[in-house]
């Protein structure tokens, strides 16, 4: 079986609207007002640690440094965070990826507020798709029942050459200001511990008895491993079912850069089956830097043309793996 890359990437500006929100009625056909457009000035929804949406802009430059990271990676299937919709993610590749991949994959998730949903590119096709957002529970403080998922747990099958391989594409909740672990945690850091441990149970009940199968969890989750200090992803690193990729190409492992105050840390994971960590067993993750804003000190490699603190092409790196499937 052949070499696969596959990847994980919060694109922060996957984003479009439609043109109905800009365009006059008159003179205008039917097609012009249902067909998404990313032109300049776009406004989206940036994450305000209150749960209070930010409005931010959004340019074509952007986008540009955006698929910079993918195309200069070449991932064969890769995950994305921050996605508006289906159509925003098939006009983003179409448009800034230059048809790239083949096949692309989200359902509208649980995020009512920022509206942005977790998907799957890839250039091997699809066979089962499934849904975890609906999957409810009591969350401590809370009176009533409410979605696990921040967005979803999306399942997705891929046929790679006659062998499936399972993705578990992932976007836990964000952290806030006041996040705080220890004795008393912070409400966040009890939902992305629930949500850690749903993802294990879905993994250990999905692959309970298959010695052989190969499967992936991998995404933004939003917290440092445990090892620095992200307690509530333990379920996920202690779990026999799951194997993290921690080492990375260059040594170091950071994934993501908090502009304020100006510090890094590892939000993006991937973990894998036993099977596939047997069968990679010196694999290391491609962590993409070059699309970093300048702001970024702790980054002292090359960047692509035209990223400034202005045009990042998000505040989180790619990250990406070579498996032997």
């Amino acid at each position: 079986m052949g070499k696969i890359r596959i990847g994980t990437f919060n694109c922060e500006n996957m984003f479009a609207r439609y043109k109905f929100l800009n365009n006059s009625w008159e003179g205008t056909h039917y097609v012009d007002f249902i067909r998404p457009t990313v032109a300049e000035g776009l406004v989206t929804f940036g994450p305000g640690r209150d749960d209070t949406p930010v409005p931010t802009e959004i340019s074509r430059q952007q986008r540009k440094n955006t698929a910079a990271v993918v195309l200069a990676n070449k991932p064969d299937i890769l995950a994305v965070q921050e996605v508006e919709n289906l159509p925003t993610m098939r006009l983003f590749n179409s448009d800034f990826l230059k048809h790239h991949f083949a096949y692309s994959v989200l359902i509208e998730g649980n995020d009512q507020m920022r509206l942005i949903d977790v998907g799957l590119y890839s250039n091997y096709p699809f066979l089962n798709i499934r849904t975890h957002m609906f999957e409810t529970t009591k969350f401590p403080g809370n009176k009533d029942e409410s979605n696990i998922f921040s967005r979803d747990c999306l399942e997705v099958e891929v046929n790679v050459d006659g062998s499936i391989v399972t993705f578990f594409v992932n976007h836990f909740k964000a952290q806030d200001k006041f996040t705080k672990r220890g004795k008393n945690p912070s409400k966040d850091v009890l939902k992305r511990k629930i949500q850690a441990e749903r993802v294990t149970e879905i993994v250990e009940e999905s692959m309970k008895g298959d010695k052989n199968a190969r499967y992936v969890v991998l995404g933004d989750l939003n917290c440092p491993p445990p090892s620095d200090g992200g307690t509530e992803l333990s379920s996920l690193y202690e779990t026999q079912a799951l194997v993290s990729v921690e080492e990375s190409t260059d040594g170091d492992t950071w994934t993501h850069f908090f502009a304020d105050p100006k510090t890094v840390s590892k939000m993006d994971h991937i973990l894998i089956s036993p099977a596939l960590a047997k069968n990679n067993k010196k694999a290391k993750l491609i962590i993409e830097r070059g699309g970093l804003s300048p702001k970024c000190k702790q980054y002292k490699g090359e960047r692509f043309a035209n990223v400034t603190d202005e045009t990042e092409a998000s505040d989180h790196c790619g990250v990406f793996l070579d498996l032997d499937i």
